[in-house]
């Protein structure tokens, strides 16, 4: 009976192999461990060697695997036979070994994956491409440190290509394909798989096919994959890589998609099966039987294991043999493609030199360059070592018209960085210029502040950053041609522009503007100056004069020459003022008074001809002097005044009707006042662009409207009116609003909350309401005065007092137990409600807030519980009060709804019924507040009636409008109706929605300082309270303070705490509170150093910070706690595991540790060995003369070091609460522990902080 056997052949010696297990598998090769026997010694370096696997099947067919042996032991010898442990594999996994990076330019990419199996030893003849079509041809193609194995396997997926190994007259051979197609059948023919369960055991023996399959069937999906593929656990994330390679072009991209989904569905359906069958080698194709029935059909073996246990005595146990292998299949139609090889870490970034063939830079028509990589050692002419490269520019926009953009040329000899897009080796760009003694830096210790822009003709900009002188300088021809802007910290600063070779030429297309805030523009000419203005010449001052001096003769000619002012235009001359006139002379005002005035001496008025002076007709024409008058009036009456003699002195002298003398007329007349003049428009601001255009410089206008307590308007419409035209309407948002992009000039802005149309309207729906509840009543009382008629006298006696002592009965009881319902006393006593209902009628009616806050005070302090309904009820009655209207109509309602009601009901209802109606319809009927009233089906729409007439009335205060200009920023301001209750519960104020209410409430604050002095917003119960709740660290707006020295760190910005290393970041890390704990200290530094525990130093200035967390704690990635000792003890754990172990945080962070650690510091402090209170180190000196033990000192030098490293000082509580140092009061503030994972200086935090560098003293001595 024939039997399966293998033997090996190497360098024509047949060994016997008595052991074999191996595996092979498409596109991975193949490897073989096995043992081998010879009847005499073989020398094992001869076996280092080709080598070929015979497989012979039962049906003696037969195949070779051929492949080198990379391994050889000596077992030693077994029974006469030397025997040899050998592993054999394919000649292409020898790859593995070496590492290579390798530039190839132009290049086809089978001339690449030839070239690398050469390399493994294939010869040309035993390496064949199957392909379907041509390889692509690339520019460049890079191995970068990278194993040739790993080059060769990832040109291989990038291109959908697959390999496996076939082997003939003891050649392997190396087949190179993209289609299952292209794969070879067996020559068997069909193979059977039959379960040999039963099977005659004479046909078992010579049965050569599988005795079992299975077919697994899996759904995968790119997600899975992908990250299956990724390199999650063994490569840290800084050097993963998850798109390699990258496609360069749609078509590309798309078949590299294509390959991928093909290689994620190769094992969709995959088909094990097990046999004897040794002639199946990975590759190739088999046609199936299942008579299992699960997998006939035409197969790809992409995976297949050998295993071989073979006698090496066929005498004994009958020469038996034991050979089964497993096969793993794909359909043959399911296209197989290999996964994209695993990423392996690499750096990304090459060393080159960039090549041209002059002097100057080599740069093509795109502005690309031609480079050498440091590792390419091939030789190549000059710029023939890469395919054009980019440079990474510094600037650059898209969709221009023209090209723009910031390049400095690099020249030949540059050595540069390359750093790859998507990690693809294959598509790279220059990332940037390294120095080299060559090329040095511009910038070294020699000038460490500048920052410098330098071609090589010495066309320089450069910004220095010198602490005393900062300046910015343009430069050229060895500083012939300089511009130099110059911000010097002491001295005056300035710009100085020079041309010692040339002449400056100052063109402008349009306008030129010269321009000072301050001080002068002074031209110095030491020649001639010549202004040829083609149109006008326009001079214009803002504020103060303008003066023309010359040492000789001025002249001003034209054809016609105007002297214009806004106010007043002055003439002085040393000696006489002449004007000459060859015509007319007209002097001329449009709406006030034309005035001659000559202070000293006589004033002339000469001419050849006649002088006419002649008014409109409007107003009157008055000669004055000294108390003596002629007017003119306007209905031309002559009215002459002296102020002692009248002269008419004349040769005739005719009165052409009645003349009156009036001898008691006045001493002397009035001197006519001045008109005030017009204001004057400031100057139109002009920007000049880089091109030359002056032209009108866009503004800002920033709108703010606030109450005076610092809390922001409602979200009224505005409308803002541009002199210059155009309109700009929006609405407020908490306060403010920005307006981009407006023309310089004046303005007026008109605040609308609502319109006088919209407040008639609703009054006449209040009105309205309340009269049909008036007649739905009175139609009710007509119903029951008839009833009453029809009773006899003594009946209705009876009925009047008995109504009259229930309603005394249910006045008293509705007072006492509850207007009753909503109000709990306090004694016996019975409040005259309705006494104080017809005041406060009265109070409402006349609009007497404060009358109406005092008799609603009364009420509540009657009260043992505050009742908010009638709090909430006085917020509306004081806005009704504003409208008067509104206020009578409401004021008058109850009496003509009591009035409206029977006579019996009006006796049943004495003394209550005005105060239930009022509060039930102001409150809408809130809480406990409900009456009879309620009951009205017009009641709903009368409450709300005064619901929206209230907002509107409120609204209609905020109506405003002033004017303004471009140039200021204001902030308007509205005193606010002043609507608590002072015996009502304590109302936190709202949290700003903006820094600038939070400044602005800040101000606020500053006022109420200095008028009342400092006053706790909290209790100490409530700050325990609110300590305990945690809740602060939500609050929107915090605030650090801090001193202003640490604003500033070496000439750079400061950050908001000292640097902090956590085991989760590396930041700052700082103690602040609320914005809302602070609020009351204002910005006063003193008293908020007392209210958080800290000491004062008046020689020191303070900073205050406001930090807007939304934004602040996004940017900086912020941890923040109340700072309790369990919370502080919890944050070291998790952040400063490595400085304090879990005992001594359990230690120190008590309330005992803490008391003796307070007393320790302080006598420190108060020892003199302290410099200040940071120096830890003074005290640790302190200690160490103190009797304590070692264990005591260890444990004082660990909360040093918490000190220092955290800040919880002496005075830290652990409770979450400052220490306060003001009399009257344990605790200041819930404070908080802040750290930034991130590094953020305060520059960087931008809009998100509110810095006020020094805040200022009150020096109220506290």
């Amino acid at each position: 009976m024939a039997k399966t056997r293998f033997f090996l052949e190497v360098n024509n010696k047949t060994l016997n192999v008595t052991r074999l297990n191996g595996h092979e598998n498409v596109n991975l090769g193949f490897q073989y461990n096995i043992t081998a026997e010879s009847p005499s010694p073989v020398v094992t370096n001869s076996l280092l060697a080709n080598a070929t696997v015979i497989f012979s099947d039962k049906n003696n067919s037969y195949r070779e695997q051929t492949g080198i042996i990379t391994a050889v032991t000596n077992l030693g010898v077994f029974n006469n036979k030397h025997r040899y442990k050998i592993h054999i594999q394919d000649r292409l996994s020898t790859l593995k070994n070496t590492s290579n990076s390798k530039v190839f330019i132009t290049v086809n990419v089978q001339d690449v994956l030839n070239y690398l199996a050469q390399k493994a030893g294939y010869s040309s003849g035993q390496i064949v491409f199957r392909t379907s079509s041509a390889l692509p041809h690339l520019k460049q193609c890079v191995q970068a440190m990278e194993s040739d194995w790993a080059f060769f396997n990832r040109l291989m997926s990038q291109h959908g290509l697959f390999y496996w190994i076939e082997s003939e007259s003891s050649t392997e051979t190396l087949v190179i394909s993209d289609s299952n197609l292209n794969s070879p059948y067996l020559s068997t023919g069909v193979l059977e798989v039959k379960a040999n369960a039963g099977m005659n055991a004479q046909y078992w023996g010579s049965f050569v096919g599988f005795m079992h399959s299975e077919v697994t069937q899996t759904l995968y999906n790119n997600a899975a994959q992908s990250n299956a593929h990724g390199q999650f656990q063994k490569v840290a994330s800084n050097s993963q890589s998850f798109f390699e390679p990258a496609a360069n072009s749609n078509a590309e991209a798309s078949a590299q998609t294509q390959n991928f989904s093909n290689a994620l569905a190769t094992h969709n359906k995959l088909v094990t099966l097990t046999g004897n069958v040794p002639d199946v080698f990975a590759g190739c194709s088999i046609s199936l039987d299942d008579n299992m029935g699960f997998a006939s059909g035409d197969l790809l073996c992409i995976a297949i294991e050998h295993t071989l246990n073979q006698a090496n005595d066929e005498s004994s146990h009958e020469g038996e043999t034991h050979y089964h292998c497993v096969a793993q299949f794909i359909e043959r139609g399911t296209p197989f493609k290999p996964m994209p090889e695993s990423h392996t870490p690499k750096p990304m970034v090459f060393p080159a030199t960039v090549e041209s063939l002059t002097s100057n830079a080599f740069v093509d028509e795109h502005g690309q360059y031609r480079i050498r990589n440091e590792f390419d050692k091939t030789a190549r002419p000059l710029i023939q070592s890469s395919p054009a490269l980019k440079k990474l520019a510094l600037y650059a926009c898209e969709n221009q018209p023209q090209a723009t953009g910031w390049h400095f040329p690099l020249v030949g000899g540059s050595e540069v960085l390359i750093g790859c897009i998507n990690n693809d080796p294959n598509n790279t760009f220059i990332m940037g210029f390294a120095l080299n003694a060559d090329q040095p830096s511009v910038v070294t210790a020699a000038n460490p502040t500048h920052n410098r822009l330098l071609s090589a003709a010495q066309n320089e900009l450069m910004f220095d950053d010198d602490k005393d002188v900062p300046k910015v300088i343009l430069q050229t021809l060895a500083s012939e041609h300089y511009i130099e802007l110059n911000a010097k910290k002491s001295g005056r600063q300035f710009i100085q522009w020079i041309s010692q070779l040339g002449t400056i030429n100052l063109h402008a297309g349009r306008d030129l503007c010269l321009e000072t805030e301050q001080a002068n523009v002074q031209f110095v000419i030491k020649n001639n100056q010549f202004i040829d203005v083609k149109n006008t010449v326009s001079q214009t001052t803002n504020n103060n004069h303008v003066n023309y001096q010359s040492g000789g003769s001025q002249t001003f000619s034209g054809k016609n020459t105007t002297l214009k002012s806004e106010k007043e235009i002055s003439l002085f001359t040393g000696r006489a003022l002449k004007v000459n006139a060859q015509s007319d002379i007209l002097l001329k005002t449009d709406n006030s008074d034309l005035k001659l005035n000559v202070p000293t001496g006589s004033t002339f008025l000469q001419t050849n001809n006649n002088i006419n002076i002649t008014g409109s007709g409007n107003g009157d024409l008055i000669i004055h002097n000294v108390g003596g008058e002629i007017k003119l009036d306007s209905q031309g009456n002559v009215d002459i005044t002296a102020t002692n003699v009248l002269t008419l002195d004349g040769t005739f002298i005719t009165f052409d009707g009645p003349v009156d003398y009036d001898i008691t007329s006045p001493k002397t007349a009035r001197a006519p006042s001045n008109a005030s003049p017009a204001s004057i428009a400031s100057i139109t601001d002009f920007d000049i662009s880089e091109s030359g255009i002056a032209t009108a410089q866009d503004k800002v206008i920033e709108l703010s409207y606030f109450y005076d307590d610092g809390l922001p308007v409602e979200d009224i419409s505005y409308v803002i009116d541009h002199a210059k035209g155009g309109e700009y309407k929006g609405q407020l948002l908490s306060g403010v609003a920005t307006i981009q992009s407006v023309p310089t000039g004046n303005y007026s802005v008109t605040y609308q909350g609502t319109t006088d149309d919209e407040l008639d309207k609703l009054r006449a729906d209040l009105r309205t309401n309340l009269n049909a509840m008036v007649k739905e009543i009175r139609a009710q009382a007509k119903v029951q005065e008839a009833l009453i008629d029809q009773e006899n006298i003594a009946m209705q006696g009876l009925i009047y007092t008995g109504a009259f002592m229930t309603g005394l009965y249910e006045q008293g009881s509705s007072i006492v137990s509850g207007v009753g319902d909503f109000l709990e006393w306090s004694g016996d006593s019975i409040f005259d409600f309705g006494a104080a209902c017809l005041r406060i009628l009265e109070y409402l009616a006349r609009g007497d807030v404060e009358a109406l806050r005092h008799e609603c005070e009364q009420i509540l302090e009657s009260a043992d519980n505050t009742f908010d309904a009638i709090a909430d009820g006085f917020k509306t009655l004081v806005m009704i009060a504003q409208d008067e209207e509104a206020r009578a109509l409401l004021a008058s309602f109850p009496y003509d709804y009591f009035d409206a009601h029977s006579s019996v009901e009006k006796v049943r209802l004495v003394g209550k019924l005005a105060l239930e109606i009022l509060l039930a319809l102001v409150t809408f009927g809130a809480g406990a507040i409900v009456s009879a009233v309620s009951k009205s089906r017009y009641f709903v729409k009368a409450a709300q009636a005064i619901q929206k007439l209230t907002e509107a009335i409120k609204l209609k205060r905020l109506n405003h409008t002033r004017i303004g200009n471009t140039e200021q920023q204001h902030t308007d301001r509205i005193e606010k109706v002043d609507d608590d209750l002072t015996p009502g519960a304590k109302r936190r104020r709202p949290e700003p929605q903006s820094l600038k209410e939070a400044m602005l409430r800040l101000e606020v604050a500053r006022e109420n300082l200095l008028k009342y002095g400092y006053v706790a917003k909290y209790s100490d119960d409530e700050l325990i309270a609110l300590a305990n709740s945690g809740s602060v660290i939500n609050e929107r707006f915090h605030v650090r303070f801090m001193e202003s020295s640490y604003l500033e760190y070496q000439g750079k910005p400061g950050m908001l705490g000292a640097p902090f290393q956590g085991e989760s970041g590396f930041g700052a890390k700082y103690w602040s509170t609320t914005f809302d704990q602070l609020e009351s200290a204002d910005s006063d530094p003193e008293i908020i150093s007392k209210v958080l525990g800290l000491d004062y130093n008046p020689k020191n200035d303070y900073s205050l910070v406001i930090i807007d967390t939304q934004q602040a704690h996004a940017l900086a990635d912020t941890k923040s706690i109340v700072p309790t000792y369990g919370n502080l003890n919890k944050f070291a754990r998790e952040e400063l595991s490595e400085k304090f172990t879990p005992e001594q945080l359990d230690t120190l962070l008590t309330p005992k540790f803490q008391a003796k650690y307070n007393e320790l510091y302080s006598e420190a402090l108060n020892s003199g060995v302290m410099e200040a209170e940071w120096d830890t180190e003074g005290a640790l000196k302190y200690f160490s003369n103190l009797e304590l033990t070692q264990n005591e000192i260890d444990l004082i030098k660990k909360r040093l070091e918490m000190q220092r490293v955290l800040g919880n000082n002496q005075h830290f509580l652990g409770n979450g609460l400052t220490k306060s140092l003001l009399e009257g009061t344990e605790y200041g503030a819930v404070e908080t522990f802040n750290f930034e994972r991130k590094l953020i200086n305060l520059e960087q935090f931008g809009d998100s902080l509110n810095i006020t560098p020094v805040i200022k003293p009150l020096n109220l001595g506290m």
